[in-house]
């Protein structure tokens, strides 16, 4: 829980990401900075919004440094600017999935005490959700408000006319973030004390035990991660002429990592891709811009791999793509090389780790491991007895090094336990290590599953079916399909008499949790098997 960035890491001397902001104007100002939606923003252009929208959030009446503001969008041009916005007007930014309910936004939002949101007109942002929180100032997000007119109307005339979902009106009290930006430009830019041990993030996660916690990341945590990751693969990044594919959601900790520190220490161009799941507009985006680095997760890769149009595409410029989130078949990452002509690098995170621990070095890929510790990483694997495991020997993967967090938002009994005497951090995550140094990631110890690179907490969807009238008690598994994705699956005990339906249980789940959450099979059983102290033995429901 290191609050300092090691020096052999940090020639120019970096103490917060804005200094790595204004080194990156100052040397590629005028190169490509993000693509969003066919319209390219330089670095100086870039900047220059980060401008206007800090001033306009650090003017806020009621805000004080350390505050704490909502961040809930797709990958939109607007999605980097109000992160950096947020951290220039001295405020944390709390990322939120555009995709979650309002129940979960509430929950997110009680305990983080956030008094701002900046958000997607289609996300959950309604006078009701916020009713009894600190929240006193809202911005709506629309898909091109960064982009200049009169392209912005001819942009969202075509997009209006495609098909694309139509966006929520203008909440109450709510300021369009075009117009945010607006009075920003009127207003002055702040200029706070800058140090690497202020809080950076406030990342939501069911880490090790399932229950929502908001992981704290400090300013060196993250640009130590960033550094790291460099430093495991010298001469891969060509500085100032990278086009990375930014598809992976920025509310997530890989991603943000991903798409905004690394090309920053780089100069890159990322391309915005605010929804991987269209396949046309993404194979579209990337047959209009050139990419030469690619970062996704397993069902992102095999979705785009049984396209057509995708395999037409011309690769020749991509030198490696990099997977996260979630393991990588090695049938993939075959497929995907044969396809591209590139290989994919793996490597082993967690949102309390920023999120990089271990990576396979770009120069020696392993498929089927997640590579090596990034630099000033110790990772060890201890067994069920306390011991440190020898070769191919199954334990828990610890971590010590300066990019694990400072601990667990208002929770130090949380922090404690993930936490050892001697600093390192208890990932929950069974692991191996090879007589090469390698690692492989064998088995979860908790019962997270994992759907399509989301983390689905058993906790939480149990507290919310057993809330519903008729039902009695549930147990929450992940199953695995034939294709090696695991969906939800609820065992359901009903009230002696209640008659419940399969279809009435999906459709209150889907009300109350974010689709990917919802079980995709319910099974009535009459009674779950339980330990003598009364938890549900999830294993035996397996």
């Amino acid at each position: 829980m290191s609050n300092t960035i090691p020096a052999d890491l940090n020639p120019k001397g970096y103490t917060h990401i804005l200094d790595m902001l204004e080194d990156a104007v100052a040397t590629y100002g005028s190169k490509p900075a993000y693509t969003s939606i066919t319209q390219t923003f330089n670095y100086r252009q870039f900047a220059s919004m980060v401008d206007d929208f800090s001033s306009y959030l650090a003017n806020l009446p009621g805000m004080e440094p350390g505050d704490r503001v909502l961040v809930q969008m797709p990958n939109l041009m607007m999605s980097p600017v109000t992160f950096l916005s947020i951290w220039k007007a001295g405020f944390v930014p709390v990322p939120a999935n555009p995709l979650y309910t309002a129940r979960e936004i509430r929950v997110v939002l009680e305990d983080s005490g956030a008094k701002a949101i900046v958000a997607y007109r289609s996300a959950t942002f309604t006078d009701e959700t916020l009713q009894g929180t600190q929240v006193q100032h809202r911005v709506a997000v629309g898909r091109t408000d960064c982009h200049p007119t009169p392209k912005k109307w001819l942009i969202d005339f075509v997009l209006s006319r495609s098909g694309a979902p139509a966006l929520n009106d203008l909440p109450t009290g709510a300021v369009e973030f075009r117009d945010a930006m607006k009075q920003g430009r009127n207003l002055p830019t702040p200029n706070h004390e800058r140090a690497s041990d202020q809080l950076a993030l406030l990342q939501y996660t069911g880490g090790t035990t399932g229950a929502p916690k908001g992981v704290m990341l400090t300013q060196a945590n993250i640009i130590s991660n960033a550094l790291q990751n460099l430093a495991m693969s010298p001469g891969a990044f060509e500085y100032g002429g990278e086009t990375m594919v930014g598809c992976l959601p920025m509310y997530h900790i890989m991603p943000l990592y991903a798409h905004i520190l690394l090309p920053f220490a780089v100069g890159a161009h990322t391309l915005l891709i605010a929804d991987p799941r269209n396949n046309k507009t993404f194979v579209t985006a990337l047959k209009a811009t050139p990419f030469t680095i690619f970062v996704g997760i397993h069902t992102l890769f095999n979705n785009l791999l049984g396209d057509e149009e995708f395999r037409k595409l011309d690769f020749s410029n991509l030198k490696f793509s990099t997977s996260g989130g979630m393991a990588l078949p090695k049938a993939t990452a075959e497929r995907w090389q044969e396809v591209t002509g590139s290989p994919i690098t793996e490597g082993y995170g967690l949102s309390e780790t920023s999120p990089v621990l271990t990576a396979n070095p770009i120069t020696a890929i392993q498929l089927g491991t997640v590579g090596i510790p990034v630099p000033h990483t110790d990772v060890r694997i201890i067994k069920e007895d306390g011991a440190e495991a020898g070769v191919e020997e199954a334990g828990e993967l610890q971590a010590r090094g300066p990019q694990v967090m400072r601990g667990y938002w208002n929770r130090p009994d949380a922090t404690a336990e993930v936490m050892t005497e001697d600093g390192f951090f208890k990932t929950g995550d069974v692991a191996v290590i090879q007589d090469d140094g390698y690692y492989r990631i064998v088995d979860r110890i908790k019962d997270l599953i994992l759907v399509s690179g989301f983390n689905v907490y058993p906790n939480e969807v149990e507290d919310v079916l057993s809330g519903m009238d008729g039902v009695l008690e549930v147990g929450v598994i992940g199953v695995k399909g034939d294709d090696g994705n695991e969906t939800v699956k609820a065992c359901v005990v009903l009230d002696p008499g209640a008659s419940v339906s399969e279809e009435a249980i999906k459709a209150f789940a889907k009300e109350n949790l974010a689709g990917y959450k919802c079980p995709r099979t319910v099974e009535f059983i009459d009674e779950l098997p339980k330990s003598a102290v009364g938890k549900i033995l999830r294993r035996e429901l397996r």
